[in-house]
C-alpha cells in the first residue's frame, strides 16, 4: 500500500521497492543516504512547498541502477505532490521528429526513461523547473556520444526536444521546462 514519510528516510542498504504503490515524501521530510545500492525502485512521491530553495531529489532507480533525478523549480506558487519513476524500455524512443516522434537517433540513445507526474488531487504550482536525468554507463546504446545528447519529452502524446544544460557522461539537464512528462536522453537524429 502507499505511504507517507513526514520525517527523513535513512537509506543504509538495499532498495526499498514500491511495485504500484508509491512512497511519499511530505513537505519536511529529508532523504539520507541515497546513493549506489541505496534508493527506492518503483514510485517516490514528494511534496514540494512553496518555500523549496534547493532541487527536489528523487533518489530513483531500477531494479539494478540508481537513476535519480533532481528537479530545480523556478517559482512554486502552490505546494503540491510531484511523482517520479525510472525504467529501462529495453528499445529507443518514438522515432521521427516532434511532435509525433522524439527526435532522438534509433541506434545511439539513452536506455532509460524517467517520468515526471503532477498530482491529480494535491497538484503542484510552479512556473519553470529544470531536471537532471542520470544514468549508468550500461545505459548508452550504440556508442552515444554524451556530448551531442539531446532530452525528449513526451507529454500526453506530443515529444518535444527542450533546451539542455550540463551533458555529462552520466547525466544530462533539460531546462525551461513547463510540464511534467516522460523523458528520454540520446543523440539527436529522430531516423537514424
Amino acid at each position: 500500500c502507499d505511504r507517507t514519510v513526514p520525517g527523513m528516510l535513512i537509506f543504509t542498504s538495499g532498495t526499498l521497492t514500491t511495485g504500484a504503490n508509491t512512497l511519499t515524501l511530505g513537505a519536511a521530510a529529508s532523504l539520507v543516504g541515497a546513493g549506489a545500492g541505496r534508493y527506492v525502485h518503483g514510485n517516490l512521491a514528494r511534496v514540494i512547498p512553496k518555500t523549496l530553495t534547493v532541487p527536489a531529489v528523487f533518489a530513483i532507480g531500477d531494479a539494478t541502477n540508481y537513476a535519480p533525478v533532481e528537479v530545480a523549480f523556478g517559482t512554486v506558487s502552490t505546494e503540491g505532490t510531484l511523482t517520479a519513476s525510472t525504467a529501462v524500455p529495453g528499445g529507443a524512443p518514438a522515432a521521427g521528429d516532434p511532435p509525433a516522434g522524439s527526435g532522438i537517433s534509433q541506434s545511439r540513445y539513452v536506455d532509460r526513461s524517467w517520468t515526471l507526474t503532477n498530482s491529480g488531487t494535491s497538484p503542484l504550482g510552479f512556473d519553470t523547473y529544470a531536471a537532471t536525468l542520470h544514468f549508468v554507463g550500461g545505459d548508452v546504446r550504440g556508442g552515444g556520444d554524451y556530448n551531442n545528447f539531446i532530452v525528449a519529452r513526451n507529454t500526453g502524446g506530443t515529444w518535444s526536444n527542450p533546451a539542455v544544460s550540463d551533458p555529462l557522461a552520466t547525466s544530462i539537464t533539460a531546462t525551461g521546462l513547463t510540464e511534467p512528462g516522460e523523458f528520454r536522453v540520446g543523440e539527436p537524429g529522430g531516423t537514424a
